[in-house]
């Protein structure tokens, strides 16, 4: 599996297509034929992954959930669903076309802000899209808070 590298501007069409970038799509699995997608728990954008790597978050997920829940509860289940089980239901395989193109469903569009554009983001293991406006202001966020890291180990030493 490769890594999520770089942004990307792309247009969406009025159906909710958007082409995937390719070096996006060469990433993936060669067998991939679809993405796994949901809304970032975080952030107005759309997280998505190949469907090996969500499955390995599911059970990172699970795992946190089942250690907090205590023996007995997650024998049952838990009273509540888990972070697991709340991310998999918000989730969606969205297949490709022959075109490299995925459609984005309503409720991602609608999380994320996404009209007619979107930005694709590579975060190493996976990519976001955003709208090209909120990016734009959270790109500006974690670069002056990268600095401010920076900043505070160089005073330190």
């Amino acid at each position: 599996m490769g890594i999520f590298l770089s942004t990307f501007l792309m247009r969406v069409d009025k159906k909710g297509r958007v082409s995937v970038p390719a070096s996006f799509r060469a990433a993936l699995p060669a067998d991939s034929g679809a993405v796994v997608a949901f809304g970032s728990l975080n952030f107005p954008a759309i997280d998505a992954r190949s469907r090996a790597d969500f499955e390995i978050l599911l059970a990172t997920l699970r795992s946190h959930s089942v250690a907090n829940l205590g023996p007995d509860l997650a024998m049952l289940g838990g009273a509540a669903p888990s972070a697991d089980q709340i991310v998999a239901a918000a989730s969606a395989e969205i297949p490709f076309d022959g075109e490299g193109r995925i459609v984005l469903p309503e409720a991602f569009l609608a999380h994320a802000a996404i009209s007619d554009q979107v930005t694709f983001v590579g975060r190493g293991s996976f990519f976001q899209m955003w709208s090209p406006e909120n990016f734009a202001q959270r790109a500006a966020e974690e670069l002056q808070q990268m600095r401010d890291r920076l900043a505070g180990k160089g005073a330190a030493s």
